[in-house]
């Protein structure tokens, strides 16, 4: 009963910081705006413009229920990689659904990953682990190297920048580049994501097209690029 009661009091807290937050957020935002337009960068996680993707890169663009629906429209044979893998979750949704895929992941801490749901593939030699920050890493491949790749690293604004930057040269023409939480708010974490606007920069300055979308309902939304040429 004192861990509910804690609790309780710590909801409590946390509401009352909250409102008081947002009250002064609301202010701000107001202002900023008044000033020059733009809302302030803490709270969208770059300093960028608003930029819009064009509609002759959305033509044609599927809308599905949820991330899991595009991998399952993915190329199923050949080099993959996972930008980004934490507990290893979805690197083993891929491989069960894909079975004649190779599967690389990159990410800089494995503490979490679930090497005891992992490690046959590993033994089968489908699936590599690789430690180190994306870019760094990914860079290393021959371009057009793999037929799609999977990223979900940091949604710090930059990070993501670097790793699309990285990404488009490793990814074969035709292949696929899916990010992950398409996003400009993480509601349970309450941090800005600069995943949108980093995606958003890209699609309107490089030769790829949105090929699909993946709704999610606490707007975690999945995006899909292809690389036309």
């Amino acid at each position: 009963m004192s861990d509910l009661v804690n609790h309780r009091a710590i909801r409590e807290k946390a509401r009352d910081a909250y409102l008081t937050f947002r009250a002064a957020l609301r202010e701000d935002v107001a202002a900023s705006i008044a000033a020059d337009g733009t809302p302030p960068d803490y709270l969208m996680g770059h300093s960028g413009t608003r930029v819009t993707i064009p509609q002759e890169k959305l033509d044609g663009c599927k809308v599905l229920s949820n991330r899991k629906d595009i991998i399952r429209q993915m190329p199923s044979a050949g080099e993959v990689i996972e930008v980004g893998t934490q507990a290893g979750l979805f690197a083993e949704f891929i491989l069960n659904l894909l079975p004649s895929i190779s599967l690389r992941t990159i990410d800089v801490d494995y503490g979490p990953f679930r090497f005891d749901l992992l490690q046959p593939f590993i033994n089968e030699g489908r699936l590599t682990t690789i430690t180190g920050y994306s870019w760094e890493e990914l860079s290393k491949f021959p371009d057009q190297h793999f037929e799609w790749i999977y990223i979900d690293a940091s949604h710090i604004y930059e990070h993501v920048r670097k790793d699309l930057e990285v990404a488009k040269q490793k990814v074969k023409v035709g292949g696929y580049i899916v990010c992950n939480d398409y996003a400009v708010w993480s509601p349970l974490e309450g941090d800005p994501y600069g995943v949108m606007q980093a995606v958003n920069e890209f699609v309107f300055a490089e030769n790829f097209k949105v090929s699909h979308l993946a709704l999610d309902g606490w707007g975690y939304h999945d995006i899909a690029l292809r690389r036309l040429s």
